[in-house]
């Protein structure tokens, strides 16, 4: 068991603090529910710093995927045909991308073309 004389000493100690001010314990509440909300805002909500970082970065990616699609297409445009095709265009069209050939000529195609139906 403890000792009483020191029990009493405090009790007596505690009857001459400093009192606090009015409102000091409301402020150190809204100290509290300040820090909170800016914790939550920082890092919980839906416009955090770290989701917004990560839409910061989605955003360059995906501009870096749009520079690459406007190349392709620019390249696509630049192979389209204007108008009729003569038949010079027609062969090296129908020799470069189907694989046609002439008489007596073999075509090796060599990896697995998956526009060609396989035939049994």
């Amino acid at each position: 068991m403890r000792d009483l004389g020191v029990r009493i000493a405090r009790q007596k100690l505690l009857r001459y603090r400093v009192p606090e001010a009015d409102g000091a314990r409301w402020r150190r509440w809204v100290l509290l529910a300040a820090a909170a909300w800016t914790i939550w805002a920082l890092f919980l909500s839906d416009h955090s710093v770290t989701h917004l970082l990560k839409l910061k970065s989605d955003r360059d990616r995906l501009s870096g995927q749009l520079v690459r699609a406007q190349e392709e297409l620019r390249r696509t445009q630049s192979r389209a045909l204007v108008g009729k095709p003569t038949p010079d265009m027609a062969e090296r069209i129908l020799r470069e991308r189907h694989g046609y050939a002439r008489e007596g000529e073999l075509i090796y195609v060599f990896g697995e073309d998956t526009t060609r139906q396989k035939i049994r």
